[in-house]
């Protein structure tokens, strides 16, 4: 005589209990919240202009930030040609953001960064054939203008924002 054994209504439930959480979970680690998604984003960008300004220092080479609404990208300048050509290193290249993020530029003046603005439009003046538009320069002097970089998500009115003194500190606002 054969013994049948099956699972009980009890294991049964627990496992599909556990499925269930497991999955949840899964699924809420996947789907970021909006604010989470700016932040990190904003995050990416600071310390991209953090370690670009030490580039352009070290390297005693001028460089600078292009932005659509929805990329960015580092340039270099090429002093040879008197261009702006997109950075040579492609850990650097051009970013494109999440679909939902859209990105702002918005230069900031003080006394100090209308000298900087002149000297801006200058080198902005070099590039209109080629189509890359430097817009926040990182001098090898160490220089950069003010500036508010601001990040936007679409399905809601959630901002984050950098804000850069044109010394060296950035701050990130929410």
């Amino acid at each position: 005589m054969r013994l049948h054994r099956g699972f009980t209504l009890i294991e049964i439930l627990v496992t599909l209990v556990i499925i269930g959480v497991l999955s949840g979970m899964a699924v809420l680690s996947f789907s970021q919240n909006p604010v989470q998604t700016l932040r990190h984003e904003a995050k990416r960008l600071m310390v991209l202009i953090e370690v670009a300004s030490e580039e352009a220092i070290i390297q005693g080479q001028e460089l600078a930030l292009s932005f659509d609404s929805d990329r960015y990208q580092l340039l270099q300048f090429d002093a040879e040609d008197r261009v702006w050509q997109p950075f040579k290193d492609k850990t650097y290249g051009e970013y494109q953001l999440p679909e939902a993020i859209e990105v702002i530029y918005q230069p900031e003046g003080d006394e100090f960064a209308t000298a900087l603005a002149e000297r801006a439009d200058q080198f902005r003046n070099l590039n209109r054939g080629n189509g890359y538009l430097p817009m926040l320069l990182l001098l090898s002097s160490g220089e950069s203008s003010g500036f508010r970089i601001i990040f936007q998500h679409s399905s809601s009115d959630l901002v984050v924002s950098i804000h850069g003194d044109g010394l060296g500190t950035l701050e990130l606002y929410e």
